[in-house]
């Protein structure tokens, strides 16, 4: 990182402080360092989790005929409502 980066001031609870604080020491870098590294590992976690939901509940032109819906037309709910009974579906698959 640069001199030249963007800087701002940051509040933060003192024990959570603290844990940066050894993490940083721990993994020999500086808390700026350390609050970076976290939060690009933070941020990779949350596209790769993106990215396993959205491959969970693709549904393709075949799935929209099989279960007689079309993607293009339906409200949040109704999806919400297919991606949980797949879920539910899939969880109990896995218990049997």
């Amino acid at each position: 990182m640069a001199r030249t980066d963007p800087q701002f001031k940051l509040r933060l609870p003192a024990d959570l402080k603290a844990w940066v604080e050894e993490s940083a020491k721990h993994n020999q870098r500086s808390l700026n360092a350390e609050i970076v590294f976290l939060l690009n590992e933070a941020r990779q976690n949350a596209r790769d989790a993106d990215e396993a939901f959205s491959n969970d509940i693709r549904l393709n032109e075949d799935d929209e005929g099989r279960l007689g819906i079309n993607l293009r037309t339906m409200t949040s709910e109704e999806l919400i409502t297919i991606v949980l009974n797949r879920m539910k579906r899939q969880s109990s698959d896995q218990e049997d």
